[in-house]
């Protein structure tokens, strides 16, 4: 019987509990000492025991652990980053719906799969490697169900973009990654919504995602996105 995309979703999470409760655990010590059960105490959920006040050791679950990390995010970053605070995000969202029973889809499994195993990573956890497991296994399911079709080759022609963009160089190529939506979507630098990498808002930042290149070649650019391992890749449909 080939697993749901909520099952897969299960076993993610576990490996996120199992794999951050040690890291989570030193860095409150190191600050708290001894008195970091207290100290963390109002932060947890209602529903969520607190550390020490059953006779067996406390284990965190994905909640507890999202919700440490969140609010004492201070506390955390480094090592973890402004992208990884986003996937804290995603884990926390996609566990509210996998505990309530919600349907999730492969697309979602994909996201917070990939979104664990890079927090795995990045605190060294030995989890990591299982959790790179899954998230292998659901992007064959999605690959499967939805295949991302191969780019046909395209006859050289006069670069498209906004006039005012004019000074960017047109011939250079961008991918924009976005890891709440799952995409890697490939720009001109001259297009409107790249702009040279740097986007079409004031001050954007790495909380949804980041700007991959420049790369020399439209062909170069869409391996660099492929190798997001994003659900959904492609082309701009305005510039590319």
């Amino acid at each position: 019987m080939e697993l749901t995309a909520n099952d897969l979703v299960g076993q993610a999470l576990w490996l996120f509990a199992v794999g951050m409760r040690p890291w989570v655990e030193e860095r409150l010590v190191a600050v708290y000492g001894t008195a970091w059960q207290g100290s963390i105490r109002a932060d947890l959920p209602p529903s969520t025991p607190a550390p020490g006040a059953a006779p067996e050791p406390f284990h965190w679950d994905a909640l507890a652990l999202c919700v440490i990390i969140s609010k004492r995010w201070s506390l955390f970053s480094p090592p973890l980053k402004p992208p990884d605070r986003a996937r804290v995000s995603v884990v926390w969202e996609n566990r509210n719906q996998w505990a309530h029973q919600h349907v999730l889809e492969l697309g979602d499994a994909f996201g917070v799969c990939q979104a664990i195993r890079y927090l795995l990573t990045t605190v060294n956890a030995a989890e990591a490697g299982l959790a790179l497991g899954i998230e292998n296994h659901v992007l064959n399911l999605v690959a499967n169900r939805v295949p991302v079709p191969a780019m046909p080759p395209r006859a050289k022609e006069t670069p498209k973009g906004d006039a005012k963009q004019g000074n960017l160089n047109s011939s250079e190529w961008w991918v924009y990654e976005n890891w709440i939506q799952h995409k890697a979507v490939v720009h001109r630098a001259n297009c409107s919504f790249c702009q040279g990498g740097k986007g079409m808002h004031k001050g954007s930042t790495t909380k949804n995602g980041q700007w991959l290149g420049p790369q020399g070649t439209r062909d170069e650019a869409m391996s660099v996105a492929r190798e997001t391992r994003q659900p959904d890749v492609r082309p701009c449909r305005k510039c590319a």
